[in-house]
């Protein structure tokens, strides 16, 4: 399971208050990991993503969502759906799967949640069907950011056929809650200052063959009301054993950067729309023990962006985006464009 993780709000933190209460829907922000490519922080993709490769004959549809439903104060239930079907040059490719999971806060308190969580997998990719073939065990704990937000650390722990994998990593969720409300429909007011966020993604992950860790964190910061700017930075860096017995070494790393620009037509209402594009940078790099031949130890990327889409808020500082994006990439002197359709979780600090 993908995490998300946001330490510079740990001293926002100490001045919410939040708490668990049955009946609670909790979503997981979850953002896409690559070691090769910059995370989609410009455009929330927490639900999936539907998209097409112009001139490739490649299309494909992304649907990964993670929800929980809480039982009781202290008891969730809930998983993570996933399905992805892909088309290339004729051919079909798909896959389901269902993660469930169940959870228990042994610390329900408004500033603190501690909990421990087991889950496990249901999948069937083309005609082969596996069922909790693997147990993934994790320790998280938790403090709200803002009013519907918690974020902490959390500690992973699979087991499965082969060699077993730990990881820490980050963990925004967004806690969903009609209890106290007077029955008005949330209304968004943007203004200069706020900070907007989604999906934030830092890990480590250990196994007895690969280590791994990554961040990338970005936001947007609005200098009026209708107009922010974004900023993502990126790093990646790993280590794998290519061959256990003759022991060659291989190191990629990954360095991203990315600016875009947003303009809301309306600053105020229960559904806002937005225009925003911006670029973004990365390099690639890897280097292997025996001197070997890799193909290409190094490439750079370009990337492009011009998007549109809607914000529908939940609370008045949680809000559903979604919309489609244009997306144009050059690397290494060839290049492609991708059309694409996200849709996932937005918050605001103001």
């Amino acid at each position: 399971m993908r995490h998300t993780f946001a330490l510079l709000c740990c001293l926002i933190s100490l001045f919410a208050h939040a708490q668990i209460r049955r009946g609670d829907h909790i979503v997981t922000l979850n953002q896409t990991y690559s070691l090769e490519g910059p995370t989609q922080l410009f455009h929330a993709a927490d639900f999936g993503e539907l998209g097409f490769v112009l001139g490739d004959r490649y299309s494909y549809i992304s649907l990964a969502p993670t929800y929980g439903y809480a039982l009781t104060d202290r008891l969730v239930v809930g998983g993570s759906p996933n399905g992805m079907v892909s088309r290339w040059f004729g051919q079909w490719n798909w896959g389901v799967s269902l993660d469930p999971y169940l959870r228990y806060y042994f610390v329900n308190r408004e500033r603190l949640g501690v909990y421990g969580q087991v889950s496990s997998t249901l999948g069937l990719v083309q005609q082969t069907f596996s069922s909790f073939d693997r147990v993934n065990l994790r320790a998280g704990l938790q403090v709200p950011l803002t009013s519907g937000v918690w974020v902490g650390p959390a500690v992973d722990y699979t087991v499965r056929s082969g060699t077993n994998y730990l990881s820490l990593g980050g963990q925004i969720e967004v806690v969903l809650n009609s209890k106290g409300r007077d029955g008005a429909s949330p209304v968004s007011s943007l203004r200069a200052g706020a900070l907007m966020l989604g999906g934030q993604l830092a890990s480590i992950g250990l196994s007895k063959f690969i280590t791994s860790g990554s961040v990338d964190l970005g936001g947007h910061y609005f200098l009026t009301k209708r107009w922010a700017v974004g900023l993502s930075l990126g790093v990646a860096v790993g280590r794998v054993d290519l061959q256990p017995t003759t022991r060659p070494v291989e190191w990629p790393y990954r360095l991203s950067a990315s600016l875009s620009s947003r303009y809301y037509l309306v600053p105020v209402g229960r559904l806002l729309w937005y225009a925003e594009a911006g670029a973004g940078y990365s390099i690639f790099h890897s280097d292997r023990s025996d001197q070997s031949s890799i193909g290409t130890p190094e490439s750079r990327q370009h990337a492009y962006t011009a998007a549109t889409g809607g914000q529908y808020f939940l609370q008045d500082n949680i809000a559903l985006e979604f919309g489609p994006q244009l997306r144009r990439y050059s690397q290494d002197g060839d290049g492609y464009t991708n059309i694409g359709v996200t849709g996932g979780v937005r918050f605001f600090l103001r």
